[in-house]
């Protein structure tokens, strides 16, 4: 474009020459001189003015220098005419980065590799060495591996090393298993395998490691009597065994001595601990209960040496009767001597000597060879020579003695609770299924009750603590023979729809099943108690006479609570004598179910220095009811019944106490109309006026059947406070609210 530019230039300048009637120029001349003097102007070439103006160099470009045209002459071969910029002349160089150049002179190399330095371009010369992997030189010139990728690979392999200057593939590698490296120039291998659940690496020095089992000799030691440990969460230390700190305590074999020191060990069960050797431990625990009657989940202390355990009973004793005694019948005779203490019974002295010796509660701590006696001041004041002398104890089933001789007690558990399962017992029972498919579960539970009876040191009567909570778990246990519940000790089930005590049906007449404190004492008795849980009976040997449940001399708190007592031919509840004189003797939230047909009195009441208290229950009969019997029947003592729904019996309440000064109330009572014929009956024995009738509702015939002299019938519903005197009286009831 410059050229064109010049030439149109000197076009101009000489074009005027025409126009000043010089000769004409010829075709693509100019008017000029070419010459190198001063000369007339005549017709030239172009190319001569130009060779004389600029200069004839072959391969020259014309350029406007910075004060007048002049000649860019030829650069070395190869070089780009590269731009000066604004102001600036061009000249050939090499074309720099900026312009897209490599801003340095390049020589080819087959194979090689263009790459950038921090200015320039470079190329890296090809390698002679095939298969060679370009390496990166960071921000230095990069460079040809010394070592040659494998020509193909192996899948699941991987890449290794086979020479100094060779890479390859090793063959497919078990999936999940060891990598071993297999030394120079050989390929890396899985030869180990994967191992067990159950093993662990062990290194070889010598080869390959392997799998095995941890033995003794693979653990490095630390000092003597030292184990691995953290007190702390963070570090791992060798702990002293010896030191038994108050941060941690272990069991350590001491020579000479034996186990010292230590943890309480924890063991499967009772049977199990009953084959160890425990003499090391002063206290052992058990798990729960890994089958039924196994004794699990309690803690058991050993006993010193002579001690006896506290849940056995004297189970037979030799009797030498002694003379000079004064007949009759002897009852809380206290027993002196041997191994326990505590031990009460009723002895009988005939002829001058002691013929017989029985007791109700238990007594324990005794050993077999004991001899026990009693002074003659407690049988008619005279006699010697009695003597009875232990040769007979129960076999526990809570406490145990191991293989080393050692006796373990059990002992309850931080909230003063027994359980019954502790002692073996099992809940077997199935509904609809026969009792011989079950177990007799009568010792167990009175194993229970004689731990929990002497789980305090005591005297009957004299205020002193004994006893403990038994828990009955959920399900059916069923018991033979009955149940004493001593003194201080209450049975506790889990609910009436969770735990039931079934009454055996082998059991004959005359067994109570449940009897409250030890009858055999004549003296008040406290704290023996039963709640939460149901008492069946489907036994058909017994009479209307026996009871599910019985006393003659618990007092002072509730004996009976929350229960559903359903019994065959028997009654639900007697209490009979009241020994120990003035006291209370409470039952709540009763549900006292008969057994359609029955004639058995529900509840029978006949103590007349005791207050009787029944509330919140309820007393029924199932099926088409029980017309010939009777709820509640009061033969002597004070009673108040309060908020009572009795179903379907012939009278609700026989109020047939002869005893002066007894008076009860009866209120909040209500009776339906199934099967009775009167709410009330007043008999031709009781004292007129001892009861108030307070808001009783029912729908019988007759509301009270006064049967008293000269006493006159009641009926409708008693609203407000209502009394039947005698003929004295009138002999209508009165009182009434109008």
């Amino acid at each position: 474009m410059k050229m064109l530019r010049v030439l149109a230039a000197l076009a101009a300048f000489l074009l005027p020459a025409a126009a000043f009637g010089q000769a004409m120029v010829g075709s693509g001349q100019v008017w000029g001189n070419s010459t190198a003097t001063r000369a007339p102007a005549k017709s030239e070439t172009v190319t001569a003015i130009l060779d004389r103006a600029l200069g004839s160099t072959r391969g020259a470009l014309i350029e406007r220098g910075a004060s007048a045209w002049g000649l860019i002459l030829p650069g070395t071969a190869g070089l780009a005419l590269v731009s000066g910029g604004a102001g600036g002349d061009p000249s050939y160089a090499i074309l720099g980065l900026s312009g897209g150049g490599c801003n340095a002179a390049l020589t080819a190399s087959n194979g090689g590799v263009l790459y950038s330095t921090a200015s320039a371009c470079a190329i890296l010369a090809g390698t002679a060495n095939a298969s060679r992997p370009l390496l990166s030189g960071s921000s230095a010139a990069p460079s040809w591996a010394a070592f040659s990728l494998p020509g193909s690979v192996t899948s699941g392999g991987i890449p290794y090393f086979s020479s100094t200057s060779a890479m390859a593939s090793s063959a497919a590698l078990t999936a999940n298993a060891l990598v071993l490296g297999g030394g120079a120039g050989a390929a890396p291998s899985t030869p180990v395998g994967l191992g067990t659940t159950t093993t662990v690496l062990h290194g070889n020095a010598a080869g390959a490691p392997s799998f095995a089992a941890v033995s003794n000799s693979d653990l490095s030691t630390g000092a003597a009597n030292t184990v691995k440990g953290s007190v702390n969460g963070t570090t791992t230390t060798d702990l002293a065994v010896a030191s038994c700190s108050a941060l941690y305590s272990f069991t350590q074999w001491v020579t000479g001595t034996g186990w010292q020191c230590g943890f309480i060990p924890v063991l499967p069960s009772r049977a199990t601990a009953a084959t160890l050797n425990l003499s090391a431990f002063s206290a052992v625990q058990t798990q729960g209960y890994a089958s039924p009657g196994d004794g699990g989940g309690a803690m058991f202390q050993k006993l010193a040496g002579g001690v006896q355990f506290r849940d056995t009973n004297i189970s037979s004793a030799v009797l030498v009767g002694g003379s000079g005694y004064t007949n009759g019948n002897y009852f809380t005779v206290p027993l002196t001597g041997g191994s326990g203490a505590n031990c009460f019974a009723f002895v009988a002295v005939s002829g001058g000597a002691v013929t017989s010796v029985s007791r109700g509660a238990p007594c324990t701590n005794y050993k077999s060879g004991d001899v026990l006696t009693t002074p003659n001041s407690f049988i008619g004041g005279t006699g010697s020579g009695f003597t009875w002398t232990v040769n007979g104890l129960t076999t526990p089933s809570g406490s145990f003695t191991d293989t080393g001789s050692n006796k373990w007690q059990i002992t309850t558990d931080s909230g003063n609770y027994f359980n019954v399962k502790q002692f073996g017992a099992k809940a077997d029972w199935v509904l609809g299924v026969n009792d011989a498919g079950a177990t007799n579960n009568q010792s167990a539970f009175l194993n229970a009750f004689y731990a929990a009876y002497q789980n305090d040191s005591h005297s009957p009567g004299n205020g002193s603590t004994t006893g403990a909570k038994i828990i009955v778990t959920p399900g059916n246990f069923m018991v033979c023979g009955g149940l004493n519940v001593p003194m201080g000790v209450w049975l506790s089930g889990q609910g009436v729809v969770s735990t039931m005590l079934k009454r055996c049906k082998a059991d004959t007449t005359g067994i109570n099943f449940i009897t409250l404190c030890d009858i055999t004492y004549h003296i008040g008795q406290f704290g023996c108690r039963i709640s939460d849980m149901t008492l069946f009976s489907d036994n058909v040997n017994v009479t209307t006479t026996d009871a599910m449940v019985y006393s003659e001399n618990g007092q002072q708190q509730t004996l009976v609570e929350n229960v559903l007592i359903q019994p065959t031919g028997e009654g639900c509840f007697r209490y009979n004598t009241g020994w120990g004189g003035a006291a209370n003797a409470l039952l709540n939230n009763i549900d006292c179910e008969l057994n359609q047909g029955s004639t058995a009195t529900a509840m029978v009441f006949n103590a007349s220095s005791t207050h009787f208290g029944l509330r919140e229950s309820t007393i029924g009969c199932g099926g088409t009811g029980c017309p010939s019997a009777t709820a509640i029947a009061i033969n002597s003592g004070r009673m108040v019944v309060n908020t009572l729904d009795v179903e379907q019996f012939g009278t609700g309440l026989l109020m047939n106490n002869a005893t002066a000064g007894n008076t009860s109330i009866y209120q909040n009572v209500q009776q339906n109309s199934n099967s009775c014929t009167q709410a009330i009956t007043l008999s031709g024995t009781n004292i007129p006026s001892n009861t108030v009738f307070l808001n009783v509702a029912t729908g019988c015939p007759k509301t009270i059947l006064n049967g008293q002299t000269g006493g006159t019938d009641y009926t409708g519903t008693i609203r407000g406070a209502l009394m039947c005197p005698g003929i004295a009286g009138g002999g209508t009831c009165s009182g009434e609210i109008p």
